[in-house]
Order: structure tokens, then C-alpha cells, then sequence
């Protein structure tokens, strides 16, 4: 039996690298995946993309009852936003309640506050742009659930399997 002390050195366990935010910079853009907006606390359970980005800085709601976003002084009007490049002039359902975007089917987020790269041609205020989760190539998911004001449900997985998949989903609300 050892009777001495024996001291350990410090292990740090990180998930990302220490200098990955210098590793490019990107001023003025803000990348959420759906994994942290799924954390946010959420209007009567529903987890919404659109209302996410207001705990970003420099983004505001663009008025009680009216669905959009203000950012860094702009109005609503000079917002693009995108899914899968697909241009939406109106973010929002049922009186800024609801964003067009399902949770459950989008992959990530990424927010243009300034610095818009040209491709999006020349937007004032910022530039959405949402990817959509491309559907497992293995194996069969379905997500979903009822709530208060709205009830939800998402499928994806292969039609042929490692080659070609469908993702899918819809929402009611009351």
C-alpha cells in the first residue's frame, strides 16, 4: 500500500477549440444551431426561431402583435430571409404568434448584422438565412407534440437507403 500523496495534474475537457473564434473572423454575424434555440425558454412551450434572435443584440421585435424583426435601427422591410436560399417576405403566421419556420426541420440559423456577404445583394439591415435538416440517411425519426396553442410533428429518413431522403413536417394551431 502507497501512503503518500499523489497529485494529479488538471485535465480540461472542452467542446471546442480554445482559438476557434479567431480562426476567421466574421464580424457581425451571429450563427445559432437548433440545438441551442430548442434551450431557450419558449412562448407557451413553442419553440420558435424567429423569437430566438431577439436575445441577440442590436435585434428587436418589430412592434406588439406584428411579426419581424428590427435590427440595429433598420425596419422590418429591409430584412431578407431565407430558407435553403428560398426568399419569405413575411416571417410570421397568425399575427407574429408563430414563425414560418418548423423547429424540427431546421439545422441551423446564421444572422447577418452587418458585413452581408454581396450574394444577398444590398440589404440595409441583415440577411436570415435558415438551413433545413436534410433527412437521415439511415434510419426513420418522427418528432413531435401537442401543446397549448399549437401541436406539431416532423418526419425524415431514407426512401432509398444512403441515397435519397425526405424530410417533412407541419404544424395546426387552435
Amino acid at each position: 500500500l502507497l501512503n503518500d500523496a499523489i497529485n494529479l495534474s488538471e485535465v480540461v475537457v472542452k467542446e471546442r477549440a480554445s482559438d476557434e473564434n479567431i480562426k476567421k473572423v466574421m464580424g457581425g454575424v451571429d450563427q445559432l444551431a437548433i440545438k441551442e434555440i430548442k434551450r431557450l425558454p419558449a412562448f407557451m412551450g413553442e419553440t420558435d426561431v424567429i423569437k430566438s434572435l431577439l436575445t441577440l443584440p442590436g435585434v428587436r421585435s418589430a412592434g406588439e402583435g406584428v411579426g419581424g424583426l428590427n435590427v440595429r435601427g433598420g425596419n422590418a422591410d429591409q430584412n431578407l430571409i431565407l430558407q435553403d436560399n428560398i426568399l419569405f417576405f413575411n416571417p410570421t403566421h397568425a399575427l407574429g404568434f408563430f414563425s414560418l419556420f418548423q423547429p424540427d426541420l431546421v439545422e441551423n440559423v446564421r444572422l447577418y448584422k452587418g458585413n452581408m456577404p454581396a450574394k444577398y445583394g444590398g440589404r440595409l439591415a441583415s440577411v436570415l438565412q435558415t438551413n433545413s435538416v436534410t433527412g437521415d440517411r439511415t434510419s426513420w425519426k418522427i418528432n413531435g407534440g401537442i401543446g397549448a396553442v399549437s401541436s406539431k410533428i416532423a418526419f425524415q429518413g431514407p426512401i432509398i437507403k444512403d441515397r435519397l431522403t425526405i424530410a417533412a413536417g407541419g404544424r395546426l394551431s387552435t
